[in-house]
C-alpha cells in the first residue's frame, strides 16, 4: 500500500516515520484496532471505532482527534490506496514522551496491508490450537503487547496450530488473537465471559445466531474442553474458523461440526449484507 497515515497527515510509506521516543515502541504503551475494507467497505467500521475509543479510555490516552475526525481518516486512506480489499489498522501510542516512561499527547498512526490468506481446507476440516496459562494486561483493552503469543510462535509452527487458548489457572479467556466458542453436547454454544477482549466479529455473531441457537456466555474451565461437541475461533480476519484440537485434545469427533458449518455461512452472508448496505456511501468517498 503507497500511503499511510501520521497524526491527520498523509504520507508516503517511505516518508511515514516516527521519532524514537514514541511510548508505544518504547514500552507497548499503545492500543489499536484493526478491520477488513471488503469491496472498498471498511466492515463494521462504526463498532471498530467505538472499540477504539473505549480502549483509548481505557488506557487513559490523550487522544485530540474525535470519532469524526478519525472516520474521515479512514476514508482518505482507503481512497488514497484505491483499496479493493485489505486490512486497515489504527495504532493510538501513549505519545513522545520525554523520559521514554510518561505518556504525553498521544499519537494516531493508519496503515494498510494485505489480508492474511486461509485455505478452503481452514474451513472445512478445521485447525488446532495449544493451550498456555496467560492473561492480558487489561484484557478489555486492545493494546499492542503481544510479547507471549509471539514467543510462542515457534512452539505453534510445530504442531501446525494457528492459534492459542489462553487460561487463568484452568479457567478459559480468549485466543492470543480471537475470540472462542463451544458447542456443548445438547448443542449449546458457549462462550467465556470475563476477562476477554469482546470482539466484534463475536458480538455480530452472536447477534445473528441468537434467533435460531442458544448462547450462553459463562465462566469455562480447561477440564470442560474433551466434552464438548465442537469448538471455534471468531476474529476479523478469521470470521468463523472451525476447532478441531486444542492443546493435544480432540474436539468431539475431530471433524467441523454441523453448527460450527452453519454459523461461518451465516457470519459471511451477514458481512456480504453489510457490505451491499454500505457500498454506495464510501462508493462517494
Amino acid at each position: 500500500m503507497k500511503y499511510q497515515i501520521i497524526n491527520g497527515k498523509m504520507l508516503l510509506k517511505e516518508e511515514a516515520l516516527i521519532p524514537l521516543n514514541d511510548l508505544g515502541l518504547l514500552r507497548s504503551y499503545s492500543i489499536f484496532d484493526f478491520f477488513r475494507v471488503l469491496s472498498g467497505v471498511p466492515v463494521f467500521l462504526e463498532d471498530h471505532l467505538d472499540r477504539l475509543l473505549g480502549s483509548v479510555d481505557k488506557m487513559e490516552l490523550d487522544l485530540r482527534w474525535s470519532k469524526d475526525e478519525i472516520r474521515t481518516m479512514c476514508r482518505e486512506i482507503i481512497a488514497s490506496n484505491e483499496v479493493v480489499d485489505a486490512g486497515l489498522r489504527i495504532v493510538v501510542t501513549g505519545g513522545y514522551s520525554h523520559d521514554g516512561y510518561t505518556p504525553a499527547r498521544a499519537n494516531i498512526y493508519m496503515m494498510m496491508h494485505n489480508l492474511p490468506e486461509y485455505s478452503p481446507d481452514d474451513f472445512t476440516q478445521g485447525r488446532k490450537m495449544i493451550s498456555s496459562n496467560f492473561t492480558r494486561d487489561l484484557p478489555e483493552a486492545k493494546t499492542t503487547l503481544y510479547v507471549h503469543a509471539i514467543h510462542h510462535q515457534k512452539r505453534m509452527k510445530e504442531v501446525n496450530a494457528i492459534e492459542i487458548l489462553y487460561h487463568t489457572d484452568g479457567v478459559i479467556t480468549e485466543g492470543s488473537r480471537a475470540n472462542m466458542f463451544f458447542v456443548d453436547q445438547n448443542d449449546v454454544i458457549v462462550t467465556p465471559a470475563d476477562a476477554i477482549l469482546r470482539g466484534i466479529t463475536r458480538r455480530h455473531l452472536m447477534h445473528v445466531a441468537k434467533d435460531k441457537y442458544n448462547i450462553v456466555e459463562r465462566t469455562m474451565v480447561m477440564d470442560e474442553i474433551a466434552d464438548m461437541k465442537e469448538a471455534f475461533l471468531t476474529s476479523s480476519t478469521k470470521g468463523v474458523l472451525p476447532v478441531i484440537e486444542i492443546g493435544g485434545v480432540v474436539i468431539g469427533d475431530g471433524k467441523v461440526g454441523a453448527i460450527t458449518s452453519d454459523l461461518h455461512q451465516l457470519f459471511n452472508a451477514h458481512v456480504a449484507e453489510y457490505i451491499t448496505a454500505h457500498r454506495e456511501e464510501f462508493d462517494d468517498s
